[in-house]
């Protein structure tokens, strides 16, 4: 019993880690849309604020739904935990990409709640 536990718990491991690649895939696809429409539209900073939370939105979404599927138990639990890895890996990125600066706080912590509650709803919603 304890083997078969094991295993279906390294089973799951794997398949988080291959729901979060694909989810930097698609956050990855949808940035450069967005650099390519503003460059040929000279949108506003607010337009494209909105296009990168929109992308965090929609690769974590997608994310939690396919590790929900994926999951017998608990798919929100399992969409929430891509959500929070997910912001981990952008938080630490930009950290050391800025010089240990963080910046707007309520930016950081909007982006890290929108992430999280996607990557739930995705697993939900599976």
């Amino acid at each position: 019993m304890k083997e078969k536990n094991a295993k279906k718990e390294m089973e799951m491991g794997l398949v988080y880690i291959k729901c979060m690649a694909i989810t930097f895939l698609i956050t990855m696809v949808l940035l450069v849309i967005t650099a390519f429409f503003w460059y040929k539209t000279d949108m506003s900073p607010t337009v494209v604020s909105g296009m990168l939370v929109a992308a965090y939105i929609i690769s974590n979404f997608i994310g939690g739904w396919m590790i929900g599927k994926k999951a017998e138990k608990r798919k929100f639990l399992w969409g929430l935990l891509l959500g929070v890895g997910y912001f981990l890996v952008v938080f630490l990125i930009s950290f050391l990409g800025n010089a240990y600066m963080l910046g707007d706080i309520q930016d950081l912590i909007l982006a890290g709640v929108l992430c999280v509650l996607s990557g739930m709803f995705g697993g939900m919603v599976s």
